[in-house]
């Protein structure tokens, strides 16, 4: 199957970076919006639970990953098992300026792996102080938890990253009071 064939060096090429080879092959696929029978979607992955901009945001890619973008790729495309998105690899790995750009594109900043780790809880975890600052720019909520309750702060201090919790406590909007009791009179 050619559209297999493609697919395959598609997701190849996105891990390895080969911006030239993207753009090639990328002239093969048709944006979601105009799909035919001649053109496999850029997001399809027939044997793999991945697309080329999951495997670009990986690896740091930025050139390509952008080239996807500008191809139409789904920003928000989440693996089956896991949930895990683009913004969530880059986030993992470290690759600011794919998250970045990702953000740029509409990514949903909030959007929750199947374990509910968000892409801010991971660069917590990581100890990726400039993620986590472009993330809390993003309106990253602070207080989404995982499956065990944690929060991004918890992990932080777990994991010892200092920058990381001053930033999650300076950054953070204030969580509103409920009044206070007033014994009536």
């Amino acid at each position: 199957n050619v559209a297999c064939l493609t697919i395959h060096h598609l997701l190849q090429a996105a891990d390895c970076g080969g911006l030239e080879l993207i753009t090639r092959i990328l002239r093969g696929f048709a944006p979601l919006s105009d799909l035919d029978a001649a053109s496999p979607p850029i997001d399809a992955s027939p044997e793999h639970d991945d697309t080329a901009l999951m495997r670009a945001s990986r690896r740091g890619h930025i050139e390509v990953a952008a080239a996807l973008i500008r191809a139409g790729a789904t920003v928000d495309a989440q693996k089956r098992r896991s949930g895990i998105t683009a913004l969530f690899l880059s986030c993992m790995h470290g690759h600011d300026a794919v998250a970045s750009l990702l953000l740029g594109a509409q990514a949903n900043v909030n959007l929750q792996q199947s374990n509910g780790a968000s892409p801010l809880y991971i660069a917590c975890s990581k100890g990726h102080l400039p993620t986590v600052q472009h993330l809390i720019h993003a309106r990253a909520d602070v207080d989404l938890a995982v499956a065990n309750g944690a929060v991004p702060l918890q992990t932080a201090c777990v994991e010892g990253h200092a920058g990381i919790m001053r930033e999650l406590i300076s950054g953070a909007p204030p969580t509103p009071r409920p009044p206070a009791f007033r014994h009536p009179d």
